[in-house]
């Protein structure tokens, strides 16, 4: 940049400060206090040597177990982390999500993606669809749940694109889902919904070709205050 400037403008920008900073790692205590939290931290290449992101471990005075893929953007690390498996086998307290600044904004399916992916699978009642080539099928939930989140297991675990059509009780809406080939896949899908719309009653299903079936769960949002159904 200093040298365009200077080639076009006849300016020349002053040098870029770089200051060095030194990390000194207390014996004790620490934000959590006497605890020692596991700390989770997920991103991309910059999270990875050789950056030094040293200073999370001295800042919260514990050991940083560092998940982050390079060379795949932003989403894809948090994103394997929550549904490979890992997450829901040991929750840390601290969960640390580096995104770059130079990379696009999320967009709102994936955003309602890695919500409901933090909530962790459910248990609540199932509604088993059936796939076929070109496959296009439905199924009509029972039960009084208040919507959180919904649940997709597919057995065909090569699905990596469907669309949703989502039927509530006070409207419907339409889903895109697209997860990277790069994110190891188990099959699991989980997408909040929308409460301004009540109650989920229909699920649609399309995706381009697929076998096996799909079980379709709707489940409670852990975090949020249970209201009455509507």
């Amino acid at each position: 940049m200093s040298r365009w400037t200077y080639t076009h403008c006849g300016v020349a920008l002053p040098t870029e400060p770089q200051p060095v900073y030194t990390v000194t790692e207390k014996s004790s205590g620490g934000l959590f206090g006497n605890t020692q939290p596991e700390v989770v931290l997920t991103g991309s290449s910059f999270s990875l040597p050789p950056y030094d992101y040293g200073f999370l471990a001295a800042g919260l005075q514990s050991g940083v177990l560092n998940v982050s893929v390079g060379a795949v953007g932003a989403v894809v690390g948090l994103q394997t982390y929550l549904v490979d498996g890992a997450y829901e086998a040991a929750r840390p307290r601290v969960l640390v999500w580096e995104f770059p600044t130079y990379a696009p904004p999320l967009t709102a399916a994936q955003r309602r993606e890695l919500l409901a992916s933090a909530s962790g699978r459910c248990d609540a009642p199932a509604a088993t669809l059936t796939l076929g080539e070109g496959a296009q099928t439905s199924a009509h939930l029972a039960g009084n749940a208040s919507p959180g989140y919904l649940q997709l297991e597919f057995s065909d675990r090569s699905v990596l694109a469907f669309d949703l059509e989502l039927t509530y009780s006070g409207g419907r809406e339409t889903v895109q889902v697209r997860r990277s080939n790069l994110v190891p896949n188990r099959g699991l899908f989980l997408l909040t919904l929308d409460p301004a719309l009540g109650r989920l009653t229909r699920v649609g299903l399309e995706l381009s070709a697929a076998e096996g079936t799909v079980a379709v769960r709707v489940c409670r949002d852990p975090y949020a205050p249970q209201t009455a159904d509507r």
